[in-house]
């Protein structure tokens, strides 16, 4: 990962550095797959990094790059009749970066492989964070913000 970090804040993983301010627009947005992680970027500082849940077997989360379409504060899912708070669009089929439940533990158990063990932790292909981190990255992210997805 490119960047530079500087301190961190345990309770929500976030990273900040003193010479980013704290209200820096993101401009890219990492999620490694196999990491289980979101890296947010302000140019080339390293601004946000995150535990994070992707798409569980067969609902896989979209690798590439794509960018945030569409941004919705309070959205509920048509399809899956649940809450996605902070939602951020980057697909066309709906799939987003979004608030989600129990994500350390969800990311942790599927970043050790649980899934392979028929413990269905993942989504339905977004991204899901907890509520403080779907929050600040919400604030700070624009659209046509680039989210680039590696597996």
């Amino acid at each position: 990962m490119a960047g530079k970090t500087a301190g961190r804040r345990k309770s929500a993983g976030v990273v900040t550095s003193s010479k980013t301010p704290k209200a820096a627009t993101i401009t890219r947005i990492l999620v490694s797959i196999p990491r289980q992680k979101l890296f947010a970027y302000a140019g080339e500082t390293l601004v946000y990094e995150f535990d994070c849940v992707t798409g569980r077997a067969g609902k896989e989360t979209d690798v590439g790059r794509h960018r945030i379409f569409k941004k919705v504060k309070d959205y509920v899912s048509r399809t899956y009749q649940t809450p996605m708070p902070y939602s951020m669009f980057f697909t066309s089929d709906g799939k987003a970066i979004h608030e989600s439940t129990a994500v350390w533990l969800r990311s942790f158990g599927k970043a050790l492989g649980a899934e392979q063990l028929g413990i269905p932790l993942g989504s339905h292909g977004c991204v899901g964070l907890n509520h403080e981190d779907a929050a600040a990255l919400y604030e700070r992210t624009p659209l046509n913000t680039l989210v680039e997805v590696v597996g």
